[in-house]
């Protein structure tokens, strides 16, 4: 139910360890996923963080999409983190698993100092908040798909601390319009930052899991390109 339409053909040789938990809060642990490239797919030192979008659902990073998802980056040559978070009632998780992978990347056996975050639908704009408020530069580059990312923003960056950004959206995108990042990405292209936005000419919301089509794999093939370039 609801699977990446992308298939990776080392997507089932990935190591998983799984249910770790990085932040106890106040209530309920919250806990990640790690995937594990295969050693011979390990093109450069890159971990990336994905982070879904609101839902009512516990143990989101379960679902079969974001499990396929961390089986894809890793396969590619990464190592994925996919976690639970709250990203409308308790955004600071997004701040919590930085911190923590960070603090533990030697445990982890990740790379804390290249780090790719890539978010998704309603996930986009808090996921971006919370990781510019706490990046020293070790956030290399922002994927969005299929979400808007707040220009204000900005006003907390410095050209430095801009990563690379990827943005895809689907032209029948019925929750967000292909436009909703326009000022967004005027602003980085001011600061000189690099950016690549990219359009799905039928892609609905969750162009991913809804459009199996070429077009799709084109473009998650060309986040992969981007995530390896940046």
């Amino acid at each position: 139910m609801f699977e990446l339409v992308y298939k990776h053909p080392n997507m089932n040789m990935v190591k998983i360890k799984s249910n770790i938990v990085y932040n106890l809060g106040q209530d309920k642990p919250q806990m990640m996923d790690l995937y594990y490239p295969i050693e011979a797919n390990l093109p450069q030192p890159k971990t990336v963080i994905m982070a879904h979008g609101s839902s009512s659902m516990e143990n989101i990073k379960d679902m079969d999409v974001f499990q396929s998802w961390g089986k894809v980056m890793a396969a590619s040559g990464f190592t994925a983190i996919v976690f639970n978070w709250r990203p409308d009632d308790a955004p600071a998780d997004m701040s919590a698993l930085i911190s923590y992978v960070r603090e533990n990347h030697v445990e982890l056996k990740i790379h804390k100092d290249n780090i790719s975050l890539f978010a998704f639908s309603a996930g986009v704009e808090n996921a971006f908040k919370e990781a510019i408020n706490g990046n020293s530069d070790f956030i290399k580059s922002f994927i969005a798909y299929y979400g808007k990312i707040d220009p204000s923003s900005f006003e907390k960056l410095r050209k430095n601390q801009c990563p690379a950004v990827f943005i895809a959206m689907g032209a029948l995108d019925d929750i967000f319009s292909t436009d909703c990042n326009d000022e967004f990405i005027n602003n980085a292209k001011k600061l000189g930052s690099p950016i690549e936005f990219i359009i799905h000419s039928k892609g609905e919301h969750g162009f991913d899991v809804f459009n199996d089509d070429e077009e799709t794999k084109l473009i998650i093939d060309k986040t992969i390109e981007f995530i390896m370039k940046y």
